[in-house]
């Protein structure tokens, strides 16, 4: 389930107050949690079904940032799983 907020401030200093990984400015009218993004194309389509715009002046850098921050996400899970199946051999 998506939380939505109705908060009244500017999107920068929304996006200097949560000081997250996850979130990308990707126009000056989004900031968009990475983890909720299903496809990158020109626009960043979301498993919300939302479309979310990406500054096309700034669009190849700004989908390298998300693809970035994917591999590092499938790294960590990666680790864990390496991790696990290190466990359940020391217990086998």
């Amino acid at each position: 389930m998506v939380k939505k907020y109705n908060i009244y401030k500017k999107l920068n200093e929304i996006e200097s107050e949560l000081n997250d990984s996850r979130f990308l400015r990707s126009h000056q009218s989004y900031l968009v949690n990475m983890d909720y993004i299903i496809e990158a194309g020109n626009q960043f389509q979301l498993s919300t079904g939302d479309v979310v715009l990406i500054r096309q002046r700034h669009v190849k850098e700004i989908r390298n940032q998300y693809l970035k921050y994917n591999e590092n996400i499938i790294l960590i899970w990666l680790q864990f799983l390496i991790d696990k199946l290190n466990y359940l051999k020391i217990i086998l």
